[in-house]
């Protein structure tokens, strides 16, 4: 799907920039192209959830493309590409409000005639997307729904009535911040921050805290992931398994074959219960 002509970009609320900037700050890409002529914007997802790709289409334009067809366990997927003045529209857009990426977003929407400048711009478009770097995190709920719908997994716990709720992202300066922000926000919330290989987590279990947060993302405009979020606050002692089974059809494929089937998740419980008796 491909813009006849270039789109106005249309009006945005704030609580609206502050998703998909949340979004791209999660699942987008600011790439310069190889004759360094301008810079293109792209997000992909799933072609089974499109909706976060087609709201950067009927914001901005550009184009929607089959990105990858899938392959074993993964699903095909589908891409928003922005380039030429349709891609620094939507940067100059995007970079209105504080984003980890605002830096990137700011070389797209500026991008020089200049040779030379193009070079400089280059290289620390290069710098920013290496580093990590950010002058200022400004998390809200809206833009953790959209870096939740990017990034967040919702998963049924094996052995208890409990879902967890996590996110990861490989630089920490955002987890960092966004970790910070639920420290002010979530009552009772301690720091879950943690590195687990290349990668950064903040991981939480608590049934209090996950219910709080889940239904503050839903009501900040969470939509890829609100139907799982819907399932696992409706989760109690007596729906478990059904529960996990809806959520495992539901979610990515990821961990499918990892995932313990009704069988299983009653042998962990025996396992942990004995554990816990010696």
């Amino acid at each position: 799907v491909r813009a006849s002509k270039a789109q106005k970009v249309i009006n945005l609320s704030r609580q609206e920039l502050e998703y998909l900037a949340g979004f791209f700050d999660g699942d987008g890409c600011v790439s310069a192209s190889s004759s360094r002529s301008g810079c293109s914007l792209s997000v992909a997802q799933s072609v089974d959830r499109p909706e976060a790709v087609m709201m950067f289409y009927r914001a901005f334009g550009g184009g929607v493309y089959l990105k990858t067809r899938g392959f074993g366990n993964q699903k095909p997927a589908v891409s928003w590409t922005a380039s030429g003045p349709t891609a620094r529209a939507a940067a100059q857009v995007l970079a209105c409000v504080e984003s980890w990426k605002k830096g990137q977003l700011f070389i797209a929407a500026s991008w020089p005639s200049c040779t030379k400048q193009r070079k400089e711009r280059h290289a620390k478009l290069r710098y920013l997307k290496d580093s990590g770097h950010a002058d200022r995190l400004n998390i809200t709920w809206h833009y953790l729904a959209g870096f939740f719908d990017a990034e967040g997994c919702i998963s049924a716990k094996a052995t208890r009535a409990l879902f967890q709720v996590s996110v990861w992202q490989k630089h920490r300066i955002i987890m960092a911040a966004i970790d910070d922000f639920l420290l002010r926000e979530v009552p009772t919330y301690e720091s879950r921050l943690r590195q687990r290989g290349q990668f950064y987590a903040i991981s939480i279990v608590a049934r209090e805290r996950c219910n709080f947060i889940l239904r503050r993302l839903m009501s900040s405009g969470l939509i890829i992931k609100r139907r799982p979020a819907e399932v696992a606050l409706a989760l109690d002692s007596s729906n478990g398994a059904c529960v996990r089974a809806e959520l495992a059809g539901i979610v990515g494929n990821q961990s499918r074959c990892r995932r313990l089937d009704p069988d299983g998740c009653r042998q962990s419980r025996e396992i942990d219960s004995a554990r816990k008796s010696v």
